[in-house]
């Protein structure tokens, strides 16, 4: 697969590929759940490298291609430095994303509930877990590109102090994502009509779930990964219309961290039920 995502030059034999890769979940055995999961992830980090490659006008060499596309940062952005043991960047790496993993495992065998109490629970372990958790990652990868003599961007950019949703997607949250989105979706538009440019980049960032969620948990894990994005996308622009950059500083962060805990079960919900356990997918598939 990441040979495939990187071979083509060309784009007419590179879109055959890259639909190639989108088929990749479906190769797996439809019980083994997490593992389906697992390759829908990697399916859409070898989507975003493949078409990252596809843009670019002037082909680079196939060994070029080929770190790109098995690399989890963008390579075309790195800078070559001494290799450097950063112990400190790395310790806090590995202690984020243990302390995430771990409250993810007390969310995910915490069976769903309608009882508030549990709820409370599910919620703020889910949050706490997957924030850390990928805090931890985004850490841990800078450290170890470093060993290697590469610096990378920092994917996180400290999400907690977001003043807007607009600010938390689009500078803070996965900044990753946040550019391929940028320039797949929402650079096309960006001078006759933003809104639709904007409101498309949500849309994509949907469908880039679903490729994650779908095979493993149907339509309901789907539907309600992709009806976050998607809702986030049509309140972005509704705090644009309001004008919550000019608010307050604390009502315009009461309104982000708002909708951020009322949207987030539509996200945390299917992403928990991708650990397989036997309550939570009965609950995703059926709607709960």
């Amino acid at each position: 697969f990441a040979g495939s995502a990187a071979a083509p030059a060309s784009r007419p034999v590179g879109w055959l590929f890259v639909v190639f890769l989108c088929a990749g979940p479906g190769l797996v055995p439809v019980a083994f759940v997490p593992l389906r999961a697992f390759c829908g992830l990697v399916s859409v980090a070898l989507l975003m490298r493949a078409t990252d490659l596809l843009g670019e006008k002037t082909p680079r060499p196939l060994s070029v291609r080929l770190a790109h596309s098995l690399s989890v940062a963008d390579l075309r952005l790195a800078a070559r430095v001494e290799p450097t043991f950063n112990a400190k960047l790395l310790a806090d790496g590995l202690a984020r994303a243990a302390i995430g993993s771990l409250a993810l495992w007390f969310a995910c065998t915490t069976p769903p509930a309608l009882e508030p109490a549990t709820v409370a629970v599910r919620l703020f372990l889910g949050v706490i877990g997957f924030y850390l958790a990928f805090e931890g990652i985004d850490r841990t990868a800078q450290a170890l590109y470093l060993l290697g003599g590469m610096r990378i961007e920092a994917t996180q950019n400290s999400p907690i102090l977001s003043k807007t949703l607009a600010e938390f997607w689009g500078q803070r949250w996965n900044r990753i994502v946040h550019r391929w989105l940028a320039e797949t979706a929402f650079a096309p538009f960006a001078r006759r009509c933003p809104k639709f440019g904007l409101l498309l980049a949500f849309v994509l960032s949907a469908g880039i779930h679903l490729m994650i969620v779908m095979p493993a948990l149907g339509g309901w894990g789907a539907v309600a990964m992709g009806g976050f994005f998607v809702m986030h996308g049509l309140l972005v622009m509704a705090e644009r219309f309001l004008r919550v950059g000019r608010w307050p500083v604390a009502w315009a962060r009461i309104w982000t961290l708002l909708w951020i805990i009322l949207t987030t079960p539509l996200f945390l919900e299917p992403f928990l039920g991708l650990s397989g356990y036997p309550w939570m997918l009965d609950a995703v598939r059926a709607g709960a």
